[in-house]
């Protein structure tokens, strides 16, 4: 809410905090996003890659999720410069 609202130091605050206590899939995810919007692709790109390594769902809600996150994670090397590790994650 804090992203949408344009408090962008209050929700990265708050989702630090978040992952401080729990490491969940989302609230990285959701950092990771936020960096990427805020110009710091190389920050996101460990958070997407933590996030997809805490993806446990199987099947293919397990599979849509990894695609999607397997693109963020392509489009913040891309933005970092990392041209060639985002094409192998395409």
């Amino acid at each position: 809410a804090e992203m949408h609202a344009g408090n962008v130091g209050e929700a990265t605050r708050f989702l630090e905090q978040s992952l401080a206590e729990q490491r969940s899939r989302e609230a990285l995810l959701e950092l990771a996003l936020l960096r990427t919007r805020t110009g710091d692709p190389t920050g996101a790109v460990t958070l997407y890659q933590e996030a997809l390594d805490r993806l446990a769902q199987q099947g293919a809600e397990g599979a849509m999720q990894r695609a999607a996150l397997l693109e963020h994670l392509a489009d913040a090397l891309r933005a970092s410069g990392r041209g060639d590790d985002a094409r192998a994650q395409y």
